[in-house]
């Protein structure tokens, strides 16, 4: 069995720590995540937690599915030549390609049951994403810095929560990942004939999901 978990489980006070962090959630969302590694672990099967974090690739075909912050980024690239993006909430990315074959490669290999983090390696704010977004797709937008306070949420979140890959080869950097999925044709974006005028006021972007941690 495999079960997906989040680095939320976390709460960001440790920076790149070689040790084995304890789990210390901030959040309802990351205390969720955390009973569920917690139930998957003691349902008696050979069980493996895969924690990741800020998944970002090809939308799939459900309803449910949502789009990813890469193309949020590119729907808003159409719509503002100016973004206000958090600056101080450090992730790991993870290309969903990466992440299912990483996936496939746990269960060929058949390690010892237990948590493994897999994600790109690297990390970045959501501000310093959204630059190399635009970056290699051309954009010409400008992505302004701000603190997470300037945009106030209910629900509070890690300021670093880097996922460290110590029990797993560690995927390519993620700037690499973001550079093979934007080459992919095609990603829509909005027609700028839909749009209500680029010279408006700087739109924000407040993330909604999910220190270095390791394991």
């Amino acid at each position: 069995m495999v079960h997906y978990s989040t680095n939320y489980v976390f709460d960001g006070v440790q920076v790149n720590t070689p040790k084995r962090d304890a789990p210390a959630p901030l959040s309802v969302y990351g205390r969720s995540k955390l009973r569920g590694e917690q139930l998957a672990a003691a349902s008696g099967a050979w069980c493996y937690v895969v924690r990741t974090a800020v998944i970002f690739g090809p939308k799939g075909t459900s309803d449910l599915s949502k789009k990813s912050f890469v193309d949020i980024m590119l729907d808003l690239s159409a719509k503002r030549d100016t973004l206000q993006v958090v600056s101080d909430e450090i992730n790991s990315l993870t290309y969903a390609p990466d992440l299912a074959a990483g996936t496939n490669a746990l269960l060929g290999a058949l390690p010892p049951p237990g948590i493994y983090h897999l994600a790109n390696s690297g990390g970045a704010s959501w501000f310093d994403f959204a630059r190399e977004i635009f970056r290699i797709a051309g954009k010409n937008v400008t992505v302004l810095p701000v603190p997470s306070s300037h945009f106030p949420r209910k629900a509070a979140r890690p300021p670093r929560a880097i996922l460290l890959n110590t029990k797993l080869p560690s995927p390519r950097p993620w700037q690499a990942a973001l550079a093979e999925f934007l080459a992919l044709p095609p990603h829509p974006v909005i027609s700028s004939s839909r749009c209500r005028g680029r010279h408006a006021r700087p739109r924000r972007y407040v993330p909604h999901g999910p220190a270095g941690h390791s394991e």
